[in-house]
């Protein structure tokens, strides 16, 4: 066993080693990565059909079945998919339409981002989604073409008053939903698709980090230190502590 001063020494090693690693920034604000409003006819809005803010997995589900929408009914099947996070920003506008009576001219439009722990959520939610869309024949009210926007997915729902579209990018997923009383906003839905799809990262969390169970990383609080900087910083370690003892014993027996 060695003495205490080699210990010390050893310690004293890592923790000069790790000072020297480092750490990966910190996480993506998920706020921040959303596409803008169209237009200064957007206002920012948080009605009880709307979804503003970070979100989680109960709050989100719970959301989307007192939506109409119901992809997802229970919020752990989010968890077990590796669900993280997630952000959402609201805004409504009137429409040029002319009003009608009965209805409202007021439109909005409501964008997400839900951050999983591997591109394996991410494509779970996908296609639990293109899946829960379409009727048991696998016909749709109304499909968008989306074919401008990578691999992405679009439909028309709730008698002609709900528009999405949807696409997966890395370890997230992103949908567009607008909602209308009078409008058909199709094209409208998917010109802010397109404008989500450029602004959208490759990722929120770097590849080597993803994992289906926990993070296959060390947290700190500046940010992430993956497994293979980790394991470098070991072997630096275990190099720096045997040169410290060698030094030692040549020292003790000169």
């Amino acid at each position: 066993m060695a003495p205490d001063g080699q210990l010390n020494l050893a310690q004293t090693a890592l923790a000069a080693t790790l000072a020297l690693v480092p750490a990966q920034g910190p996480r993506i604000d998920l706020s921040e990565i959303l596409a803008p409003a169209p237009t200064a006819a957007y206002s920012a809005v948080n009605d009880s059909n709307t979804i503003d803010g970070p979100f989680s997995s109960v709050y989100y589900s719970t959301w989307e079945a007192e939506s109409n929408i119901d992809t997802v009914s229970n919020w752990d099947e989010f968890d077990r998919n590796g669900f993280k996070r997630g952000y959402a920003r609201s805004w409504v506008w009137l429409s040029d339409s002319k009003p009608q009576v009965g209805l409202s001219r007021r439109n909005y439009l409501i964008e997400t981002v839900e951050e999983y722990s591997s591109d394996a959520g991410a494509r779970w939610r996908f296609d639990h989604v293109v899946k829960t869309t379409r009727g048991p024949d696998g016909s749709l009210v109304r499909e968008i073409d989306t074919s401008s926007i990578s691999g992405a997915f679009g439909a028309v729902q709730l008698n002609n008053s709900y528009f999405f579209v949807m696409f997966a990018r890395g370890n997230d997923v992103y949908i567009v939903r607008m909602e209308t009383e009078i409008d058909d906003l199709t094209t409208a839905v998917v010109t802010q698709a397109q404008k989500q799809s450029f602004l959208a990262p490759p990722f929120t969390i770097p590849p080597a980090q993803w994992t289906t169970g926990q993070p296959a990383s060390t947290q700190t609080s500046g940010g992430f230190i993956s497994i293979p900087v980790a394991l470098l910083t070991l072997a630096i370690t275990a190099v720096l502590t045997a040169a410290v003892i060698f030094g030692r014993r040549r020292r003790a027996s000169s």
